[in-house]
């Protein structure tokens, strides 16, 4: 039993520490940028005590998924929170190197444009993991009401938003000038850091307003509604399961629902790409 304890902690460790790492590349990098743009030493101390801070969360991220926290770091992990305006770590560091980015970056050179990806692919893992979390919690819930045909569907939806994460990932590291082909020429380096760049922008925009899943938006907003009521989320639970159970879509639908969720993000890119002009201004 405590081998198997150490074991799922290991695990759970290794899996969660090259996205720390990641993380503190990412503040160094952008770190690098204010160093270099600017000129004032008072507000160059003020941004790099921002980043030790957000920094700090991360860590405290990390600690979160692999053991519990301790009294002083949830009170610490709140006290951050609290002030970056921020719902969780990840909303706060998207928008705290989100706003650094937008002010230090001239996006002049390939690693620039680079870094630039990185930091938008940073928000839109924000937004895609509290979309992950609320069909999580949809989900449980649902399963407790024992409607399991709503539950199924908020489990697809998930695994759907973190292969799009994955494949996101791999888009950006494309345009990593350590990873380029070095023959390729400049025009058609900036031509595809363009097309990415609106690509991310285009999927972060599916969260605004509503979010992302439609029937989830239509759980939350329910919800305020009514005061997180515990009856009226059990009636919503249950009407909408008997709806999707009788809805019944057929193979063909859930086929071509499938392929347009699932299909490779770079075959989306180039199929959107297709049909816009060519940005030369960014």
């Amino acid at each position: 039993m405590k081998d198997s304890l150490v074991q799922e902690f290991m695990e759970r460790l290794n899996n969660q520490l090259p996205s720390l790492k990641e993380h503190e590349r990412l503040f160094n990098s952008i770190y690098s940028l204010v160093e270099k743009n600017e000129s004032d030493k008072h507000t160059k101390k003020f941004l790099k005590k921002k980043l030790k801070e957000l920094s700090e969360l991360a860590e405290v991220n990390t600690e979160e998924v692999i053991m519990n926290l301790s009294l002083k770091q949830i009170k610490r992990k709140e006290l951050l929170l609290e002030k970056f305006q921020a719902e969780d770590g990840y909303e706060a560091i998207a928008k705290v190197v989100g706003a650094m980015n937008r002010q230090y970056n001239p996006k002049d050179t390939d690693y620039s444009r680079y870094l630039d990806l990185r930091v938008q692919l940073l928000d839109y893992c924000a937004k895609n993991r509290k979309e992950m979390k609320g069909l999580a919690e949809l989900s449980y819930i649902a399963r407790r009401y024992r409607a399991y045909v709503l539950a199924g569907e908020m489990e697809k939806y998930q695994i759907d938003l973190s292969k799009e994460e994955k494949d996101l990932h791999i888009l950006v590291e494309t345009l990593n000038p350590e990873n380029q082909n070095i023959e390729r020429d400049k025009a058609s380096r900036l031509s595809e850091y363009c097309k990415i760049a609106q690509y991310l922008q285009k999927k972060v925009s599916l969260y605004e307003e509503k979010g992302r899943i439609e029937l989830l938006g239509a759980y939350q907003r329910f919800l305020k509604d009514y005061d997180d009521s515990s009856s009226m989320k059990m009636m919503w639970i249950e009407t909408t399961n008997r709806y999707l159970c009788s809805k019944k879509p057929t193979l063909a639908e859930q086929t071509q629902a499938a392929q347009s969720l699932r299909k490779p993000v770079r075959g989306r890119l180039n199929e959107t790409e297709r049909n816009k002009p060519e940005i030369h201004r960014f």
